[in-house]
């Protein structure tokens, strides 16, 4: 196949017949932008863009941002109305969202129709690369935070403040902003990209465009598509767009962990029996993939059937009501979680003693061949079922975007 946009250099065209499709990664010969389409017959047509956004501190930039951009653009205002609800009610969608990772913010949808795939695309990119945003600090102000008289006294409010506020009163979300911050210290990942209600009131407009300019570029951004697409257009579209901006070099983020960092206990104390236990184990860098693959079938073996080690101590001790083990690998470095919830504070040392003596007889005992073939197998069927899923345009993306940064890199 040839190039379809001359803008664009053809990198990759892979086939896998298995599977029904095809992989091209192209890159934008300008800007440095790359695109991956995952081709097949599929007429649910996936798109997504993301942007490499890496927190420095916890006013939440990153989230208030994905919310901003969306609130109009110089193409497309929408004045009163939200976005996603217009869209929704006057387009064939089949997914329309938005989000804000602890390292990036994706902005993805999918339709059957075709002009309304290219009409959204548009929206979508016009909406990050030309918002009214950075303009109009009113925006900002909605969407992030403001003051506001309430029965004559003042208070701080806002769309993103007040859905921070909803998550900082869950504990396990707590636990888990805990574990970032002291197992992942010295990283983006120890400040919380979704905002923190005490500090979202400290960004200020300017910052707010500052991190605009750094992180929305197209050489920092991700496009993926997915099924039926008519490659030319797309491409086209996106050149309209990518060549107003030169290239840029790819924003690293090293993540380097002293070994006193590698585990960390969390302990919230809560009333007699609403007390939580974690630990968290940081993993092997997420470049490596080998050893990525091993720690998660570690994690399976672990955890994963009601007879394995971990998972049998998580049913049967009667010290809590609810406990699990995690693999997280949407990190650039993987963390195994450990969580022992609905406890009293007084068995904290006993639960840990208990892990502890689990662990040393899994070093000493070894595991079961047999097992692990099976866990394998599994793996292997869970990334099978992806060309079955309802929506697997979002399947193969959600698989892609988890490693696609470290290209960039040079780590894979």
């Amino acid at each position: 196949m040839k190039n379809a946009n001359t803008s664009f250099r053809l990198l990759i065209k892979k086939r896998n017949s298995e599977y029904g499709i095809t992989l091209f990664e192209y890159q934008h010969i300008k800007s440095g932008a790359r695109i991956v389409w995952v081709k097949n017959d599929d007429k649910d047509k996936y798109f997504a863009i993301d942007f490499r956004t890496l927190p420095k501190d916890n006013t939440g930039v990153a989230h208030i941002m994905e919310h901003s951009l969306l609130m109009g653009s110089e193409k497309y205002d929408f004045g009163k109305y939200d976005p996603f609800a217009y869209l929704l009610r006057t387009r064939m969608m089949t997914f329309l969202n938005a989000s804000t990772y602890p390292d990036k913010t994706g902005y993805m949808f999918s339709s059957v129709n075709n002009e309304d795939f290219f009409y959204v695309m548009d929206i979508y990119l016009n909406s990050v690369f030309k918002p009214l945003a950075i303009h109009n600090p009113n925006i900002l102000r909605q969407e992030g935070w403001r003051v506001e008289k309430e029965d004559g006294k003042y208070k701080y409010t806002g769309v993103v403040l007040n859905e921070m506020k909803s998550y900082a009163g869950d504990p396990t979300g707590e636990v888990y902003g805990k574990l970032f911050r002291h197992a992942l210290h010295g990283t983006p990942y120890q400040y919380e990209s979704g905002g923190n209600p005490n500090y979202i009131p400290s960004l200020t407009f300017n910052k707010f465009k500052q991190f605009y300019k750094e992180f929305y570029n197209p050489a920092l951004c991700k496009v993926f598509l997915y099924g039926d697409v008519d490659i030319k257009r797309a491409l086209n579209l996106l050149d309209s767009y990518f060549s107003n901006y030169k290239r840029q070099k790819p924003v690293k983020n090293p993540v380097k962990i002293s070994q006193n960092q590698s585990v960390k206990h969390i302990k919230i104390h809560g009333t007699t029996n609403d007390s939580i236990w974690a630990r968290a184990f940081v993993g092997p860098p997420k470049n490596n993939l080998k050893e990525v693959l091993k720690a998660q079938i570690l994690s399976e073996l672990l955890a994963g059937f009601s007879s394995d080690p971990i998972r049998r101590v998580l049913q049967e001790s009667e010290l809590f009501k609810d406990g699990f083990l995690t693999y997280e690998t949407d990190l650039d470095r993987t963390m195994f979680i450990l969580f022992a919830n609905k406890t009293s504070a007084k068995e904290f040392k006993y639960i840990e003693e208990l892990f502890d003596k689990t662990f040393l007889e899994v070093y000493k005992t070894g595991l079961d061949k047999k097992r692990i073939q099976s866990v394998f197998d599994r793996l292997l069927l869970d990334f099978e079922s992806i060309k079955l899923s309802k929506s697997a345009g979002e399947a193969f993306y959600n698989q892609m975007a988890r490693f696609w940064w470290l290209v960039d890199t040079g780590t894979i």
